[in-house]
């Protein structure tokens, strides 16, 4: 059956030319689908041959608590609120099945996490941790698909949030006597429903550490191709036609081939309301020797032929030594078994945010500290299209001997980081512990550290601590950033890791409204009955990303408004409103001007006051010079006042 399916999806690509990848570098190559589909909703399948987790592995408990009621061993108590931050969730995740290796990472929702742990996946409950699906194998998306990606439980998953469109994106390979790339995007918020499921056949070289992520015009796949030896071939950079796959439809990819020189390249990941300026490229980024080397993916799906992927442009950046040579070194308690530090990449998310008047990238990565252990290095680039773009800000953390690695980056909607990562030394066992700054911080610092959970084992039997993280920042407060980390508990074995998903949020961080009108108030001073005062102007601004309905405007009281700004306001846009005042009474006058839309802080109300008064007699001009007369008899001047005001002849005269 195996061998049949792989046949029919060879079949559907013969049509396909695919010249080498050498003969191809850094041309675009153009992938259709092989197949895509429509699954049925999730909640009506089986999850798979995976039982459920017992309930109690996927209680939450109080930040710093592990499941039984520990005390926090870092410091003997439960965890204090060092950062001044609000804690949130803390609960177990998925643990081992089937691999060594469980590559963590999630990402969080408008209701749900969901978290993919190399060949499994599950989705949570995110107001309380309860578990809603899973555990499932990475294949049960595709149940009924055929081929590969149905058959193959293949590793690497991962699984993002477009905030955007408020879906689900998974991303996985599925290997066989072909290559694939096996990508569904959900049909709404909900993880538990249906999703449009693709594949893309990919070059004749193993995909390796696969990674996606979400701009408005494509989501962009970044691969490390690898030889038959598993020796590099140079990173694979596809656009996924983003539009078509929100809808369903065919999509193709557009792909280039980096030489073996460049490899684990991490895409931008677009978080916030406000997406990149228009036109923007995507960003991708890599490490170089004491440097980020930058390059632009530009798409145009009306013409591949202009479609361009350029760099690379090198941005310096302080000395460093990658984390235990970029190999095996990290320490463990009670075992001589070191791990792996994955010090020769940068982690798993390179986090974007357009705030209006700048940009900012946020990537992270382990490094060698100089006095034996490991710590984190953390940067911040703003200008992110320039040449070279702008290192504003960059750090070490690293506060004792302890080695950290396996670090994942974001920031809110503020401005202020974190930085979730691994702990461990030769006198403990691994812990997963996260830092971070405010927008308001000295640049270059973070502040002190908490404790997410503390291992009580070390992995025994293996080298590989997963090959990645993740830190999300929810969509719905743009404050609340979630972790996703691996621990292992008692006894040692290369088969028992376990993982914990962690929520936090800072104090300092306010969910702005994604809708605002200015000013919110109106005042029309003085105001003859009866009459009608200049306009004033409101300004609506939709700061979301998506496009704003306004199903209603009124005014009340003794104002009026003109509606220049139609029923829809596309995202990051802004409109008028005109209002004036026609007071029918003497007095003050108050009234509202209410916009009513689908923005969650609707309606948006603006205040409206003047004050209406009688008419007067005014006189212009206010002084007359006349001309000598005979006594008795009226001038020019006086004959107009006469006619105009009803002057008496006697009050006008000479």
């Amino acid at each position: 059956m195996r061998k049949n399916v792989v046949a029919l999806l060879c079949a559907w690509c013969c049509c396909i030319p695919l010249a080498s990848a050498q003969q191809n570098r850094m041309r675009v190559q153009l992938l259709p689908e092989i197949k895509h589909d429509m699954s049925p909703p999730l909640r009506d399948m089986s999850p798979g041959e995976y039982p459920s987790l017992p309930q109690e592995d996927h209680l939450p408990v109080f930040l710093g608590i592990n499941p039984v009621g520990q005390k926090d061993p870092l410091i003997g108590q439960p965890p204090q609120n060092k950062l001044n931050i609000n804690q949130g969730l803390n609960f177990d995740g998925l643990a081992a099945r089937t691999s060594v290796v469980p590559d963590t990472n999630g990402s969080v929702g408008a209701t749900q996490f969901v978290e993919w742990t190399n060949m499994l996946w599950a989705v949570y409950d995110k107001t309380n941790g309860s578990l809603l699906y899973g555990p499932s194998p990475g294949n049960s998306i595709w149940k009924g698909f055929g081929g590969l990606c149905e058959l193959e439980e293949q590793a690497d998953g991962v699984v993002i949030y477009d905030k955007a469109a408020g879906v689900w994106v998974f991303s996985r390979h599925a290997i066989g006597t072909s290559y694939y790339q096996c990508v569904a995007v959900s049909a709404t918020n909900d993880a538990t429903g249906s999703w449009y499921r693709y594949a893309f056949l990919l070059p004749n070289l193993f995909p390796d550490y696969p990674k996606i992520s979400v701009w408005p015009d494509a989501y962009y796949l970044s691969i490390n191709l690898q030889t038959s030896t598993f020796a590099p071939d140079g990173g694979y950079l596809c656009a996924l036609d983003r539009n078509n796959m929100l809808a369903g439809a065919n999509a193709t990819a557009q792909c280039f081939q980096l030489s073996p020189t460049y490899n684990s390249l991490l895409p931008s990941d677009w978080d916030g309301p406000l997406p990149p300026p228009t036109g923007s490229p995507n960003y991708f980024v890599n490490l170089g020797t004491n440097s980020l080397n930058f390059w632009q993916f530009h798409v145009d799906w009306d013409n591949p032929n202009n479609t361009t992927f350029t760099g690379p442009i090198s941005l310096p950046v302080s000395t460093f030594k990658q984390a235990c040579n970029g190999g095996v070194c990290v320490p463990q308690g009670t075992t001589t078994q070191q791990l792996d530090s994955l010090g020769d990449r940068l982690m798993f998310r390179l986090a974007y945010r357009n705030f209006g008047d700048h940009e900012s990238l946020v990537a992270t990565h382990s490094v060698a500290t100089g006095t034996g252990n490991t710590g984190i290095r953390w940067y911040e680039i703003r200008n992110p299209g320039g040449n070279p773009p702008t290192l504003y800000q960059q750090g070490t953390f690293a506060p004792d001997a302890n080695f950290r690695w396996m670090p994942s980056i974001a920031m809110d909607g503020v401005g202020n980081i974190a930085v979730g990562y691994s702990v461990s030394s030769s006198t403990m066992h691994p812990a997963i512990r996260y830092t971070g700054r405010l927008a308001t911080d000295a640049l270059g610092t973070m502040q002190a550290e908490n404790s997410i959970f503390e291992g009580t084992g070390s992995e025994v039997g293996a080298n590989r601590w997963g090959d990645y993280t993740s830190m999300a920042i929810d969509p719905q407060d743009d404050c609340t950033f979630w972790h996703a980390n691996q621990y292992f508990p008692s006894p040692n074995n290369d088969y028992t890791w376990h993982t914990r998903i962690a929520s936090f949020s800072f104090n300092a961080c306010t969910n702005p409204d994604p809708v605002t009108v200015a000013p919110t108030s109106l005042d029309f001073g003085n105001q003859a009955v009866n009459t009608t005062s200049p306009p004033q102007p409101v300004t609506l601004t939709n700061h979301q990303s998506v496009t704003l309905n306004i199903s209603n405007v009124s005014v009340t009281g003794d104002f009026a408004q003109t509606n220049n700004c139609g029923s829809t306001l596309p995202p990051s846009s802004s409109c008028t409103f005109q209002v004036t005042f026609s007071p029918t009474q003497t007095g003050t006058r108050n009234g509202a001007l209410t916009i009513t839309d689908d923005a969650s802080n609707s309606p948006q109300v603006v205040t409206l006051t003047g004050v209406g008064t009688t008419g007067s007699l005014t006189v212009t001009p206010t002084s007359l010079t006349f001309a000598g007369r005979a006594i008795g008899t009226q001038s020019n001047q006086c004959r107009k006042l006469q006619r105009h005001h009803g002057l008496a002849s006697s009050k006008c005269q000479l």
